[in-house]
């Protein structure tokens, strides 16, 4: 049930969590998701939001940040947080004196009892370029527990095709960082179903992953957003998407792979050991409330008119899974209820939708819709003929496709269409092609509508040779005659 929130007269923001606070019918809030925008490179399948930071606006950007969160404690009612989750962007880009501010103010804003005890979660998402001693050691004295690692892939051609920068050797490097510091929970996000990418090398990514002893794992396919480098970069023909059927064995053999490693799925794309499942994810997932702070962050706020699902662990009398809870079931159940309706179609990854609720049959049964015909662009004419001349303007309107001739105005000209003369009456319309000449008589009748004209046959270009001016005899002089004369003798040229 959605209820829409009152309309309260303030611009303040303050005014109305303080407003939203005061309800009796909102529970207290226990989950927070923080936005951090800043990246040092804008990849290409991302398709949230960030900025690259050329003006270094990193120190306004946490002041506004550290007024939104007291602004939004009220909304807790100073119970303790179970869990935060600063996402981006790049959160570890931030500055450590920064972060330090940030923490600072978590603390005195919001309960962090539950999550500096162990019983809760912070987790921040991280870049291994990014990672020092001094972040890590800054990041676990403000009580985070938990690191989210972006590997993504751990070969350099496909980490080239997602224009992802970072050295696939410095996520191990992080994660030992991670343990010295003290933050023993580590999760690494993979991506399969690359262009070019094959199972073989898949497997590889996978098994690296494991290798470093992570207790979470999360992979995603590669999804092709609109508005994004990926998109305009396969759509101008760069790559060849992955096939459905190589996507699907690629999911199964990560189901396989991390099954052997201790790893059940939890989620539609995340494997995690018994006690290690991201709480915040599971929030959400669950229906859960969460505040919302920075940029690009939506929340969510249930009231007391809202149902709670049965499997909330914030519902009284909450029963884990396996239990006699008919609203809860199993991923595996989930797996095996879609797999029969899957029969005989293409194969699709079978876990697409959050094992909160039970499968809806419909989207199995339903058939693709037709593909919309777009419409086609307009076939380009023939090239103009070169020496051609425009025909000149008639007071008739034109008797068929091939009469060129514009149709006359009538009455809209306030000038009288000039009287025509007999040449241009009865003057054949100029044609880019020859004619039946048999269909027409000798008086230059037009041909009609049903009349047909032969292919038009292309004229070789001849250069126009000028000819030479012509004179006027009577101003020409008269030429004076010729009078012969024998040559002269020899010797007579000296003797004169």
């Amino acid at each position: 049930m959605t209820t829409r929130l009152p309309q309260i007269p303030s611009t303040s923001t303050g005014a109305v969590v303080r407003a939203l606070a005061a309800d009796p019918a909102h529970a207290p809030v226990r989950h927070l998701y923080i936005h951090v925008p800043f990246c040092f490179h804008k990849c290409h399948y991302c398709d949230f939001y960030s900025l690259v930071d050329t003006r270094d606006r990193q120190q306004p950007f946490t002041d506004r940040l550290r007024r939104e969160l007291e602004a939004l404690a009220p909304l807790a009612r100073s119970e303790p947080l179970r869990s935060i989750f600063v996402g981006g962007g790049t959160p570890t880009l931030l500055r450590t004196d920064l972060w330090q501010q940030l923490l600072s103010t978590l603390d005195a804003s919001f309960d962090l009892s539950s999550i500096k005890s162990g019983t809760g979660e912070f987790s921040v998402e991280c870049n291994p370029e990014t990672a020092s001693p001094e972040l890590f050691d800054t990041l676990r004295a403000g009580g985070v527990n938990r690191l989210s690692m972006g590997a993504q892939s751990f070969n350099p051609k496909h980490l080239k095709t997602l224009e992802r920068w970072h050295d696939p050797d410095s996520v191990e490097r992080a994660a030992g960082l991670a343990r010295a510091a003290g933050i023993t929970r580590t999760s690494i996000d993979l991506i399969f179903a690359i262009p070019g990418q094959t199972l073989p090398e898949w497997e590889a990514d996978l098994d690296r992953a494991l290798a470093l002893g992570t207790t979470h794992l999360s992979c995603y396919a590669l999804t092709y957003e609109p508005n994004t480098a990926m998109t305009a970069r396969l759509k101008r023909g760069d790559f060849t998407p992955a096939d459905e059927d190589l996507e699907a064995d690629m999911y199964e053999r990560t189901v396989e792979r991390c099954a052997a490693a201790g790893l059940d799925r939890y989620e539609v794309s995340n494997f995690a050991a018994t006690g290690h499942e991201c709480a915040h994810n599971l929030a959400y997932w669950r229906q859960a409330s969460w505040l919302a702070a920075g940029p690009s962050a939506s929340g969510n706020l249930r009231t007391a008119a809202d149902p709670q699902p049965a499997h909330d662990p914030e519902r009284p009398g909450f029963q884990p899974a396996g239990t006699a809870d008919p609203a809860f079931q199993p991923p595996t159940a989930q797996a095996a209820a879609i797999q029969p309706l899957n029969a005989g179609r293409s194969r699709v990854p079978a876990a697409r939708l959050p094992p909160s609720r039970p499968p809806p049959r419909q989207l199995a049964l339903e058939e693709p819709a037709p593909a919309r015909r777009l419409p086609q662009p307009r076939r380009p004419g023939p090239p103009p003929r070169r020496g051609h001349r425009t025909p000149r303007r008639h007071a008739f309107p034109r008797r068929n496709a091939h009469d060129r001739r514009p149709p006359a105005r009538g009455n809209r000209s306030r000038k009288r269409a000039p009287r025509l003369r007999r040449d241009d009456r009865r003057r054949r319309p100029k044609h880019r092609g020859r004619t039946d000449r048999t269909r027409l008589s000798r008086a230059g009748r037009r041909p009609d509508q049903t009349d047909r004209f032969r292919i038009p046959r292309r004229r070789r270009y001849r250069p126009r040779i000028p000819r030479r001016p012509l004179v006027d005899r009577r101003h020409r002089p008269a030429r004076s005659p010729q009078i012969s004369r024998p040559p002269p003798a020899e010797g007579a040229g000296a003797s004169a």
